[in-house]
């Protein structure tokens, strides 16, 4: 029963999530949802479910965000085991990502964003930073692959 959870696990949160889309996507409208457009002033509605669309991304972000990291603590657990030496490099790696996190989140600003039709609060404060926080952290981590791509280029035209 263990060795078929994953595949059944897989196999309801996909058939959750098509349920999910296909409400999203074909609900009708809340007309108590109203809004008016900036760019046109017409009114547009908003789907009936999107807060159901929302809570589910939130819960499998959450399901993905713990079992990614009960599997690192357990990975850890059995290489520190093997090889303590290897352990600790990827510890190091570990505290390189930490490091970087915190970086970002010091460098983003928690001032407020004018959005152009957007009278709420999320666009300040914690969520600003935050936002600042995954901006500079892709930014970081897309310039690192890029350097990682071209030395490990360089590093085997210099080996030959």
């Amino acid at each position: 029963m263990l060795k078929k959870l994953p595949k059944i696990s897989l196999i309801a949160c996909a058939a959750v999530s098509v349920i999910v889309v296909v409400m999203f996507f074909l609900g009708l409208g809340n007309p108590d949802a109203e809004f008016q457009s900036p760019n046109t002033g017409e009114f547009l509605t908003n789907s009936t479910y999107t807060d159901l669309f929302l809570w589910w991304a939130y819960i499998l972000f959450g399901i993905a965000f713990v079992v990614t990291i009960l599997f690192t603590i357990i990975s850890f657990g059995k290489l520190f085991a093997e090889s303590p030496k290897r352990a600790i490099r990827v510890l190091v790696v570990l505290v390189v990502f930490a490091l970087i996190f915190v970086v970002s989140w010091s460098v983003g600003s928690g001032d407020r964003l004018e959005i152009i039709g957007y009278e709420g609060t999320d666009n300040e404060g914690f969520w600003a930073r935050f936002s600042d926080m995954i901006i500079f952290t892709a930014y970081t981590l897309f310039c690192v692959a890029f350097v990682a791509l071209f030395g490990s280029m360089l590093y085997s035209k210099i080996k030959k």
